[in-house]
Parts: structure tokens; C-alpha cells; sequence
């Protein structure tokens, strides 16, 4: 049996500009998992993002411009999620803050 598969996208482009992070985070609390961004510096959130829901594995290309991504205590209390998340960025500058420090990502 084959597992039916999803192609989900959404974008930011002619988003209101004061609602981008609250319908970004909202597309990913449905997509793949709750979470909480803000914006470094001045620029409107601009991304845009591919999901494929397997049965039992969800994958989503992401492309934007520079933003945080938080998973807080306060998040996965309203929005748990029985979960591992792997990132890879392939193009730009990525940070991890974890318990255990930071790791850089690539350029």
C-alpha cells in the first residue's frame, strides 16, 4: 500500500503585512509543528514554504528572509507534538540555541 501524499504551499507574498508571522506560524502549527517567530531587523516577513505530508514524515522546503524560530515552553504546552525536528539550511546563515549552547549552520 502506498502512502498518500500531500503537496501543501504557502506564501507571504500579498499577505497583509501586519498578519505574515501570526498566518506563518499558524501554517506551520498545521503543517509540521508549533512554533513562535520574530523578525531581525525592519523588513516584513517574505517566505515562502513547500510541505510534503507522508504518512508518517513531513518535509517542507523553506525560503525567507532573516527570522527566528522559537519552540518555548509556553508553545509546545498549546501546541505538543510528538515530533523530531532536523533542519538543514542551504544557503544563508543559520544558528541553534539549545540547553547545551549554539551551533552555527552554513553560509
Amino acid at each position: 500500500m502506498t502512502s498518500p501524499r500531500r503537496l501543501v504551499r504557502f506564501s507571504t507574498a500579498g499577505l497583509p503585512i501586519a498578519r505574515r508571522i501570526e498566518l506563518w506560524e499558524d501554517h506551520n502549527r498545521d503543517a509540521l509543528i508549533g512554533l513562535r517567530c520574530h523578525m531581525l531587523g525592519a523588513q516584513p516577513c517574505d517566505g515562502t514554504e513547500r510541505n510534503l505530508q507522508l504518512d508518517r514524515l513531513h518535509l517542507a522546503r523553506v525560503r525567507g528572509n532573516s527570522h527566528v524560530v522559537e519552540r518555548p515552553a509556553g508553545v509546545i504546552r498549546r501546541s505538543p507534538a510528538d515530533a523530531i525536528v532536523v533542519s538543514l539550511a542551504v544557503q544563508g546563515e543559520a544558528f541553534s540555541c539549545h540547553d547545551g549552547g549554539t551551533s552555527a549552520g552554513a553560509r
